[in-house]
Parts: C-alpha cells; structure tokens; sequence
C-alpha cells in the first residue's frame, strides 16, 4: 500500500488566493502546523477566497475591516474571530499577505500628537528599562501606576514641576481608599521611582520621593511557605514522562523545584544557556542581571531527553516551546499554569510557580 495522501491535500483554493495558497501552506508547516491543523487554515482561506471573489474585491483589500465583515457573514465573529491575530481565525493568512506586501499595512489615518503626560512617561519607561534595569513587565506596571499619580496631580491642579510633599502624601491617601496593602505598596513605590527620575532630571528642585512614604500591612510570614519533600516528588511523579508534554513539564518542574529560578526566567532560557560541558545554565535575572548556576544531573538528563525526543522543530531558540503550533516560547503564564496542573494531578493545595523556589 502507498502513503495515504494528507487531507492538505485535497484543499483547494480557488479565486484571488490561489496564487497565495502553496506559499501559505509552507510557512503553516515550517511554523509546525500539524496536517490537520492546516487543513483548517487552508479552507478558511478557500473560503475566503471565495468571499473576496464575490464581493467584487481584491487581495489588497483585506483590511481588519474587511476580514471581520467576513467572518461575521460566516456567522462565526462571536465564537471564532476576535483579533486578526488570533489562531483561529484568518489571523496567520493576513499575516502571511502582509508579510509577502499583498495586504498593506494599516495606516493611521489621524497623527497623534503627544501630551506632555505622555512624553515624560516614555522617558520614565526608558530610564526604569536603562538604568534601572526592569524587565518590561514591571516597567508596564510602573509607567500605569504613574499616571495614576499625574492624573491625581493634574486635577489638584498641579503641575509636575509644582508638587510638593503634601500633594505626594494627598496622593497616597487618596489611593488608599480604593486599594489593597499590596497594591498601595505598588503604587508607592512607582511613585517614589517617578519623583526620584523627575529629581534626577531637574524636572523638580527638590527630591520628593521620600514623601511617597512606605506602606506596610500585617504579613502572616515574611516567606511564602514552602511544599514538602512529599508534595513536590508527587508534582514530579505527576507527569506523563511516556507522552512529550510529560517530558517537558517534568523538566520545567525540575528546574523550578532544583535551582529555584523564577517563573520569567525559565521562560526565557535559551539553547545558548546552557554549558552542557561545564554542566552549568545561565539564568537572565532581575536588572538583566546573569548567574551562572550548577546543572544537576537529573535536571540536565529531563532537560535532555526532552530536547532530544520533543522539543518541536523551530527557528526560536528559546529551551521550551509550545506543543501546538505555532511552536514559540512558552511565556511565564504558561509556567505557572503548568505547575497548577502538576498540583491538580497530584492531589495537593496550588502552589504557584512562584512558591516552587522555596
């Protein structure tokens, strides 16, 4: 008997996208698409297509616009389109056009001119990144709860350079109402980091961050508590190490469980950290920091045994990446997403991935 002939295969796509499709179908299998996952893709753009076609268009017409009036006359906007960049949708197909210069890009029709507000907070997001060293995330946190504290100062009436130390603490009164310890500590300490980059700056005379003043709340333990020796062998014992989603987690749960890095950093670990003759990994930590940290045996042996068995063919180089495609780097939600399944499994309270370092 002959090699079964791939649904792929049998799709066809007639009309404006017909010159598109062989193309389209290379980039979903270089992106690791399984057949049936891009026979899906492959008859979205069939009909598609056909949909152009009959509307009297052309390709250089698929707007966003466009695509969801498209999906909508499928009667599917509400369950299967909500971005164009979403998986389920025609979202990769425009994505492909744009890439190959067929679909133009979208252009903003109004220029926005930007606000004072705006300028000093893009200067703010650069010194934290720059000198401070944040990661993105804590930069995005920051920048938000900054402009709380200038929209605060702008209906007070204030200008940043004419703050002073009581309109600071009027602020921080003022946050309290509405939010918890730990999120007034956050807001605390953007605001001390803001007035500290306005000082530096000479946008204020004086160094006000003092005025933020530190906020303090009733803490059951300084630590978060750590599991057991029991409940982390049974997270272990938890995954499926016959299938290659087990492998992976196994190896993820290791290195959270053996060398306590945080759930960010293994995300962000590269084929290129990894010293396998000195038996040694390189962890990105807070402030861009490096540390090279001992790779134990049985770490390094999941490690392996998933890189040689499971880990998808891909361009990126990051260690673990997604089963299904598109096959890129698992991001720090889906770290501790992984580690709430392992507890499930095992029959214990979650513990985040978080809480797996103690």
């Amino acid at each position: 008997m002959g090699t079964p002939k791939s649904k792929v295969d049998d799709v066809r796509v007639p009309g404006p996208l017909a010159p598109f499709a062989d193309g389209f179908l290379a980039s979903l299998i270089e992106r690791g698409y399984t057949p049936l996952s891009a026979v899906t893709q492959m008859r979205l753009m069939a009909h598609l297509s056909r949909w152009v076609e009959t509307a009297g268009l052309v390709v250089g017409d698929l707007s966003d616009e466009r695509v969801a009036e498209f999906m909508v006359s499928r009667q599917m906007a509400r369950s299967s389109w909500q971005h164009p960049n979403k998986s389920s949708g025609p979202g990769r197909l425009i994505e492909f056009l744009k890439a190959a210069g067929v679909v133009p890009e979208p252009s903003a029709v109004v220029a926005l001119v930007p606000t004072g507000e705006d300028v000093l907070l893009a200067s703010f997001a650069t010194y934290l990144a720059g000198e401070r060293g944040l990661v993105d995330q804590t930069v995005y946190g920051y920048v938000n709860q900054a402009r709380l504290f200038l929209r605060f100062m702008s209906r007070a009436g204030r200008s940043i350079g004419e703050i002073a130390t009581r309109d600071v603490a009027m602020a921080i009164v003022e946050e309290s109402k509405a939010l918890s310890v730990s999120g007034l500590k956050t807001y605390a300490t953007a605001v001390r980091a803001l007035l500290r980059f306005c000082f530096q700056t000479r946008l204020i005379d004086t160094d006000l961050s003092g005025a933020a003043v530190m906020v303090t709340g009733r803490q059951r333990s300084m630590l978060p508590r750590s599991l057991s020796e029991v409940d982390s062998r049974r997270m272990l014992e938890s995954c499926d190490r016959t299938s290659s989603v087990g492998r992976r987690d196994h190896a993820i749960l290791l290195l959270l469980l053996r060398l306590g890095i945080r759930a960010g950093e293994l995300a962000a670990l590269t084929l290129d950290d990894i010293d396998w003759n000195a038996g040694e990994i390189v962890v990105q930590g807070k402030g861009n920091r490096q540390e090279r940290l001992p790779l134990p045996t049985d770490v390094g042996g999941s490690i392996a045994a998933y890189l040689q068995r499971d880990r998808p063919r891909s361009n990126h180089r990051e260690v673990f990446l997604r089963i299904t495609a598109p096959c890129s780097g698992i991001g720090r939600g889906a770290v501790t997403t992984i580690a709430y399944r392992a507890c499930e499994r095992a029959g214990i309270d979650p513990a985040s991935a978080h809480r797996l370092r103690h």
